[in-house]
């Protein structure tokens, strides 16, 4: 493995003539080439002449060599080199799926049936009846380190304030008309490239302990707006992933009777779909899955369900009368992605009937520099850093715009091969893109 201090230090000992943020950037490109061509960072340097060893000389040689596509293009694109901090301690334990060791309640959802269910199913935790979650661990600042012990303990929490949003597109992306509801916060599956490692605030897992408020401020929510909306769950953490022991999903789609028109959307990456096939669907509950090539799934969606699993899960609900969604988001580009995303969507038709598909989102793989930086601390060995990408419109790491069109196209005309109707949209793209692409959600909605 490549060693990010090691590199450090030579470029800090060895070039002390270039000043701090041009060490930063030849380290960072230093590291990012010999971790995807598997070789020494020396020899990196060995391919320079004496002359290249002038800093923008040497950038130019090292930009050429790690991103030889987008290099040849307009010299005002933005590349990411930022700081190279990889500190060990903060790898990602993918050894087990762990049982929560403690359990923490707040006061006010003490006797609530999730309460009870929780302390059922796990009788061998630590459980601790607390005030106030907020209160009991104030405003701590938590790492790395931390996030990757959150799968150790859970808190049951009375929720007041955060109930129901619109989905917070990055800047500028074209809004999808999606609402989200949080029902819970922070997710035990390990996805290498999962956007909530960017948002490290949280010592375990939050579930509510009152989702009878959620109902009651749903009807709230949509008086507001005055018309039927779609809602979904799962921007937090996956929808289904504690399904057996919430119960929610069959809550959920009992409410969602008395709201025909409105549209409520699971989401999820696992096959825990049992509570939902004890309940009469209806044609207003959408049950998705985001999906990915085998590849992907075994190398960076750890403890997910396996994609036979997903489908299989999905073929079950369509079968029982539920409408299904699919979200091929994030694409990641490898040399082999065509050949394998195209049978991904052979995949899901053959699995599902084409009636019983409500929609495909599709989106391309991006972060934030920040979420990077916690990518390859977690996960130092990932692959899908090696790609080329370019700071995107909205400040985002993304591929640049020609792959990103070229992948929508294909992508786009697998689905229409097999149907000219069903609704396919953009997930976090800019409206230029989505209008090149000639796909949604540009056309659906204005706002």
């Amino acid at each position: 493995m490549v060693s990010a201090q090691n590199i450090t230090d030579y470029i800090e000992k060895e070039f002390t003539r270039f000043g701090f943020t041009k060490r930063q950037e030849v380290s960072r490109l230093l590291f990012e080439i010999a971790k995807r061509d598997q070789c020494h960072y020396l020899d990196i340097l060995k391919d320079c002449t004496e002359g290249d060893f002038q800093f923008a000389d040497l950038k130019k040689y090292l930009l050429q060599r790690r991103y030889p596509v987008l290099s040849q293009k307009k010299s005002s694109l933005r590349f990411p080199l930022t700081k190279l901090d990889i500190d060990p301690a903060n790898r990602a334990n993918l050894s087990a799926l762990k049982r929560f060791l403690n359990i923490y309640i707040e006061k006010k959802v003490a006797e609530s049936p999730l309460a009870k269910r929780v302390t059922d199913s796990f009788p061998e935790a630590k459980v601790e009846i607390i005030d106030r979650y907020k209160e009991y661990f104030g405003k701590i600042q938590y790492s790395i380190q931390d996030y990757n012990q959150r799968k150790e303990s859970l808190f049951i929490v009375k929720e007041e304030f955060d109930f129901f949003k619109r989905c917070p597109c990055s800047n500028d992306s074209v809004y999808c008309g999606l609402h989200v509801v949080n029902l819970g916060s922070g997710c035990p599956l390990e996805c290498g490239y999962c956007y909530l490692q960017g948002y490290i605030n949280s010592p375990g897992i939050i579930l509510p302990g009152n989702i009878e408020d959620f109902f009651e401020q749903f009807k709230l929510y949509r008086e507001k707006y005055r018309q039927d909306i779609r809602v979904g769950s799962g921007e937090t953490t996956d929808s289904l992933v504690y399904d057996h022991i919430t119960g929610f999903s069959a809550e959920i789609v009992n409410f969602f009777r008395k709201y025909p028109k409105s549209i409520f959307e699971f989401k999820t990456k696992t096959n825990n779909i049992d509570l939902l096939l004890t309940v009469n669907p209806l044609d207003n509950i959408i049950v998705s899955w985001t999906i990915s090539p085998e590849r992907v799934v075994n190398s960076v969606e750890h403890f997910t369900a396996s994609l036979q699993e997903r489908l299989e899960a999905a073929s079950k609900c369509a079968d029982k009368g539920y409408k299904i969604g699919m979200h091929f988001d994030p694409i990641i580009y490898y040399a082999n992605w065509e050949e394998e995303y195209h049978e991904l969507v052979d995949q899901v038709f053959k699995h599902i009937p084409k009636e019983r598909l409500a929609w495909f989102s599709v989106g391309t793989l991006r972060m934030t520099p920040k979420l990077r930086h916690v990518i390859e601390n977690r996960f130092p060995e990932i692959s899908i850093l090696n790609e080329e990408f370019q700071i995107g419109y909205d400040g985002k790491l993304r591929y640049d715009d020609q792959r990103r069109f070229e992948i929508y196209a294909k992508v786009k005309s697998w689905i229409r091969s097999y149907s000219k109707d069903i609704y396919i949209y953009l997930c976090m793209e800019e409206k230029v893109m989505c209008q090149s692409a000639d796909i949604g959600p540009v056309k659906k909605y204005s706002s």
